[in-house]
């Protein structure tokens, strides 16, 4: 994530080679298509895009339960470093909108913690300008990264997707929205205050 080049849909099939589905996928996350005015576009992200990202996923940090703990940059760093040494296990994809960064997305693919020989992916964080987009554009760019990272989740042979939701605000809203990307509600989480 934040470099040159594609992390989508790089890396080898089990065999090491990268499969066809891979390569598609690949160049399909990174071109910048002629796409008209008002189009979203979901890509990996290249290092200018390091500055937008980390004000989404602050200002995204800040209206969460969790908002009263400090956000830390360090860890931002941390997690975009560990998202290059880690590029076969894990996504990281932006969207944009007439060139401004509008979304972003963080995902990991791998084994459930007690089980074996079945690869899931985990949706660490789906941040969302807000503010700039209103509730539609948000949910058409929260739909669209949830859907290029289930393409992304195919060529990793991932069978199920977990969106985690921790925000703990307008949880109504977010079931009918993860409803609506096809998703459905599994459990929940719980927190002592």
């Amino acid at each position: 994530m934040f470099e040159a080049g594609d992390r989508a849909g790089s890396g080898a099939a089990a065999s090491g080679a990268p499969t066809d589905a891979m390569r598609h996928t690949s160049s399909e996350l990174s071109r910048r298509l002629a796409a008209p005015a008002d189009t979203i576009v979901v890509r990996t992200p290249v290092e200018a895009d390091r500055e937008p990202v980390r004000m989404l996923c602050r200002a995204m940090h800040a209206r969460t339960v969790f908002g009263d703990i400090p956000f830390s940059d360090a860890k931002f760093d941390r997690a975009v470093a560990s998202l290059k040494n880690r590029s076969r296990q894990s996504v990281g994809l932006v969207a944009e909108l007439n060139g401004r960064v509008i979304g972003a997305a963080w995902a990991s693919a791998g084994e459930y913690v007690f089980g074996e020989g079945e690869v899931l992916t985990t949706v660490h964080v789906i941040a969302v300008d807000v503010p700039f987009c209103g509730r539609l554009l948000s949910a058409r760019t929260f739909l669209r990264l949830v859907a290029a990272i289930r393409k992304w989740s195919i060529t990793r042979g991932a069978k199920r997707l977990l969106v985690h939701v921790t925000t703990g605000r307008d949880l109504a809203s977010t079931d009918r929205l993860l409803r609506a990307a096809g998703l459905e509600l599994m459990g929940g989480g719980y927190v002592d205050k």
